[in-house]
């Protein structure tokens, strides 16, 4: 009988640990991919690494954002910098309201256990009747591994101007 409730308190311990790692894992991969966003905009916009980074200020001293394959609570506060999040239909009206101007996406975020790759581009955005060419903007690509928890960049990977 002792056997039996040895090999059923097991049983139920081993459930709980599972219950509890299913639980855990988005929000780890939550907080994982807020985490590596959080970087990639202190890389491209704190320490200026994004080509042309001096273009993107709009007339109100603002970076566009659109919310393209990100999550609007993914969006950091940084210092001395004010971003304005748009849908990327609200980018077009706001084209066609005030004229060209560069903006940023998210073109590409994959995060596994241990590796994440992010690219961002600095792109330029026209109103409907405008097909003009640009000499400015770009974009990067932004590898991170996983070392105990922590999101640790690597050098850059990819660096590309327009």
């Amino acid at each position: 009988m002792r056997h039996i409730i040895k090999k059923i308190s097991w049983s139920i311990l081993a459930t709980i640990i599972l219950v509890v790692v299913l639980t855990a894992i988005p929000t780890l991969t939550h907080r994982s991919t807020k985490d590596i966003i959080s970087k990639t905009f202190e890389s491209a916009l704190v320490n200026k690494q994004l080509p042309d980074y001096q273009l993107l200020l709009d007339k109100s001293n603002s970076i566009i954002v659109s919310n393209e394959n990100i999550d609007t609570t993914w969006i950091p506060q940084l210092p001395g910098i004010s971003l304005t999040v748009l849908s990327p239909s609200a980018v077009q009206e706001k084209a066609e309201k005030d004229g060209e101007f560069l903006y940023l996406r998210f073109k590409k975020i994959e995060i596994g256990n241990l590796t994440a790759t992010v690219s961002l581009d600095n792109t330029w955005i026209n109103p409907t009747n405008n097909y003009g060419g640009y000499l400015s903007g770009g974009g990067f690509t932004l590898k991170f591994y996983n070392v105990l928890g922590n999101w640790v960049q690597s050098p850059m990977i990819q660096s590309w101007i327009s």
